[in-house]
């Protein structure tokens, strides 16, 4: 079974139910074999409805790549979610995020980035300060109340 098989081939479709594909991981649950599909459309929220629809979808797919004997999982990233790769920074420019490093811990607005680092606006004191990416331990999406 291949990861990255399976991803392509939901990616070919995923974009007709106003989605994007995050990630697909194989996983085993007490002898039981599961794909988990993650979404996320970054503008709008996702309904039990749409996830339903690309469930019955995936169960398409041809047997070849997905075997019958795997449970399919299809979820949706939460609002709070993980900023891992350079492009996930992207799509959060302008963003409310969290992040922990070794120059700053606590919340901003990303403003700015280059392949290096990003630029992280301080609202409290509306300090712009630059952070290396090899400096960032972990960085998510925050909702401002």
């Amino acid at each position: 079974m291949d990861e990255k098989k399976i991803f392509n081939h939901i990616n070919e479709f995923i974009q007709e139910y106003n989605l994007n594909l995050h990630e697909v991981k194989l996983k085993n649950f007490i002898g039981k074999s599961i794909i988990q599909i993650l979404v996320y459309n970054d503008e709008i929220a996702i309904s039990t409805d749409q996830l339903e629809k690309v469930h019955k979808r995936i169960l398409q797919i041809d047997k070849s790549v997905i075997p019958d004997n795997y449970s399919i999982e299809v979820s949706s990233l939460g609002l709070e979610r993980e900023i891992i790769e350079y492009n996930d920074y992207e799509r959060n420019l302008g963003n409310y995020i969290y992040l922990k490093s070794d120059f700053y811990k606590g919340e901003g607005y990303l403003v700015d980035l280059n392949k290096d680092e990003i630029i992280l606006k301080i609202e409290k004191n509306k300090n712009k300060i630059k952070i290396p990416f090899k400096a960032i331990s972990f960085c998510r999406k925050a909702v401002k109340f």
